[in-house]
């Protein structure tokens, strides 16, 4: 989303972009135990032809892991301050920041 050169034609464009994030968390977030990404942002969305969203690298995912993991930025301050692990509220926190800088492209 970081990237300048792709138009946003409207706002709806950037609604069914958020609108694929917060499937794809609610999928991930669903599972049994939860799937925790730990580090949602611009960078690990991917865009397709048809401005459809999918959510990547999970490579600090887990179901059960301790601790802390994310990108500075986007963690949430309970992360930061290290009071407590990776959880489904700070993805949706994170999800939040994510919002913050597609709105205001368009």
């Amino acid at each position: 989303m970081r990237n300048e050169t792709i138009s946003l034609n409207s706002k709806e464009d950037i609604l069914t972009i958020v609108q694929d994030i917060a499937h794809g968390l609610r999928f991930i977030h669903s599972a049994d135990p939860p799937v925790i990404h730990g580090d949602l942002k611009s960078k690990n969305i991917l865009i397709d032809a048809s401005f459809r969203a999918k959510i990547a690298d999970f490579g600090l995912s887990a179901k059960n892991k301790a601790g802390a993991r994310g990108t500075p930025y986007s963690m949430a301050p309970e992360l930061l301050t290290k009071k407590s692990a990776n959880t489904v509220m700070s993805d949706i926190y994170a999800f939040g920041i994510l919002l913050y800088e597609v709105y205001p492209r368009e």
